[in-house]
């Protein structure tokens, strides 16, 4: 408390000061108090304007925007930044053909990170790993295995390609990697290099596979369709050799499908030569395995021809009569060979001469006379033949009494006429719009006999009985349309049997 004095006249006419005590403190009659409390003031004052400044300059979160971008924290920018620069677009596109689920699930996750603002650092660990995880398990599948396997499931053996095909330079280093490295050259970079880094690698070598797999394409559809060719030859082999009967049939089995005949190669031992191609095919000796199998194919043919020549043989030996030439690709020693069976089953003469087999019926007049000879026995079916047309003697004698040579012109003949005659899948013609001389039921018969025999191209003949009249009916495989088909027939006719 503050001493107050006030002024008092004493009795001597003097003043004098009286002092009490004041409750009151008066800044008025204390000039330095006065400036003193003044500048307190003052200090106070500008400490709550730079107060109320702050507070105001303070965003409020009600008042933020969360749609716009430019309001984020510097902290959040960044790490926008940083996700795209390490999983942007484009490296997502380059691993989509490699792990194309786990890329679904990232883009899923990055659009829904951004609508519910996840952390980005941990959005970006949990991304990368899922995506190195999704590349080891790639790996780990065979996913950028370069090799491919054979038709038979076999692996090719790459390494044996140009060096284009079995190396690969891998960015973005440019390192030059051997086809058998790739998987560790991968592997290394998820372990120590960026997301962007092993995505380049990854695409480089998925491209590098394509190429590969593409020349490997281009060589083994030649020696893949050239292996169907010869199986479906030895079907058509095994399937002529099914309608021969008896001892023949036996022999036929033993030489052609068994190989056991010395001037021939049977099925099983072309068999092997097949597999021996595609061995090399594994090998991507793509040229050897084609020249192989085309020769593969060349016997599978002989083969085709040697049972088709039988077969028609047998209806030689079925007419009583004929002479049959060989086809240069069959064996003569192999024809030879099967003639002493022939005549036993047959109870026939049959004799190899120079290039044609002489059939010929035994004697059964007990006079010991030879075989009707060759000539002898053609001008005996022609006489017949020019009989039974002015006699009007009946079709079964005309049948038992001509050889497939004797009737070559007038099947031919007929295989032209066919032309026109389609319908669909096949071909359908009335046998009384032949000409006389060609409309008989020995040329129908021998014609519909040849091509039954074309099992590859031939489904089915249907000869009207009695024709003609009637009707010829030949249907083809689903793979062989009816003008090739004829135009074939035709050709192998000729081939066996001129004309």
């Amino acid at each position: 408390m503050s001493q107050s004095y006030e002024q008092v006249t004493g009795a001597d006419g003097l003043a004098v000061l009286s002092g009490r005590p004041n409750p009151i403190f008066s800044l008025a009659a204390d000039p330095f108090s006065l400036v003193l409390a003044g500048a307190v003031l003052v200090i106070v004052g500008a400490a709550v304007v730079v107060w109320l400044r702050s507070t105001d300059s303070r965003e409020r979160p009600e008042d933020r925007s969360s749609g716009d971008a430019a309001e984020d924290e510097p902290g959040e920018r960044s790490t926008h930044g940083s996700f795209e620069e390490a999983i942007d677009e484009t490296t997502l596109e380059r691993l989509t053909p490699i792990v194309p689920d786990a890329v679904d699930r990232v883009r899923d996750r990055k659009d829904g990170a951004r609508d519910h603002r996840t952390a980005e650092g941990e959005r970006l660990e949990h991304v990368e790993q899922e995506l190195r995880r999704a590349l080891t398990d790639a790996l780990a599948d065979g996913r950028l295995d370069v090799g491919r396997s054979t038709p038979g499931g076999d692996p090719y053996e790459i390494v044996n390609l140009p060096a284009r095909y079995r190396e690969v330079s891998l960015p973005p280093s440019g390192q030059t990697v051997h086809v058998e490295e790739i998987d560790a050259a991968i592997r290394e970079l998820l372990e120590s290099g960026s997301l962007r880094d092993v995505s380049m690698a990854v695409a480089a070598v998925d491209d590098h596979r394509e190429e590969v797999h593409q020349h490997v394409r281009s060589h083994e559809a030649e020696v893949v369709n050239l292996r169907n060719e010869i199986d479906a030859t030895f079907e058509d082999v095994r399937e002529l050799t099914t309608r021969l009967d008896g001892p023949l049939a036996n022999r036929v089995e033993e030489f052609v499908l068994e190989g056991r005949h010395d001037d021939i190669d049977g099925v099983a031992e072309i068999e092997r030569d097949v597999s021996d191609a595609m061995h090399l095919l594994q090998r991507c000796s793509f040229e050897d395995a084609r020249r192989d199998l085309r020769r593969a194919r060349e016997a599978a043919d002989e083969l085709l021809v040697t049972v088709d020549f039988l077969g028609g043989l047998v209806g030689t030996v079925e007419h009583g009569n004929g002479t049959v030439e060989i086809p240069r690709v069959i064996s003569t020693a192999l024809v030879s060979d099967l003639a002493p069976i022939i005549e036993r089953q047959y109870d026939v003469n049959a004799t190899v001469d120079g290039t044609a087999i002489v059939i010929a019926e035994r004697d059964t007049s007990g006079e010991g006379g030879e075989p009707t000879s060759v000539t002898n026995a053609a001008t005996v079916a022609t006489e017949e033949s020019s009989a039974c047309e002015s006699t009007g003697e009946s079709a079964t004698n005309d049948r038992t009494r001509v050889a497939t040579g004797d009737v070559a012109d007038e099947v031919l003949f007929v295989l032209r006429e066919l032309d026109g005659s389609t319908a669909g899948d096949t071909v359908q013609y009335q046998t009384e719009r032949l000409p006389d001389e060609i409309a008989r039921p020995a040329v129908l018969d021998e014609l519909a006999a040849f091509c039954r025999r074309q099992t590859d191209i031939v489904a089915a003949v249907d000869l009207q009985e009695g024709a003609p009249p009637g009707f010829l009916e030949l249907e083809f495989t689903e793979r062989t349309t009816p003008s090739n088909g004829l135009e074939t027939v035709r050709e192998r006719f000729v081939e066996r049997h001129g004309g």
